[in-house]
């Protein structure tokens, strides 16, 4: 019996956009030292950018201190 429904494709989901600032800081702060080329040349590479992407989309939203550590006796 043929399924009733055809397959649903993949929806591909571009973030980049809306996180291009983010996304520029966060290269321009850590990622400029080691990388070769500028922001604008390396968001041309399809698995840079999507790295990029990702790696904004799992930084946490706020940086909390850490709490110094306790003397040890």
């Amino acid at each position: 019996m043929p399924h009733p429904h055809p397959p649903q494709t993949e929806l591909a989901l571009d973030h980049t956009p809306a996180l291009e600032p983010a996304m520029r800081s966060l290269f321009e702060t850590r990622w400029a030292r080691w990388h070769r080329l500028p922001f604008d040349e390396a968001m041309k590479d399809p698995i840079t950018r999507r790295l990029l992407c990702l790696a904004v989309q799992h930084l946490p939203s706020q940086v909390t201190p850490r709490r110094p550590r306790s003397a040890r006796r």
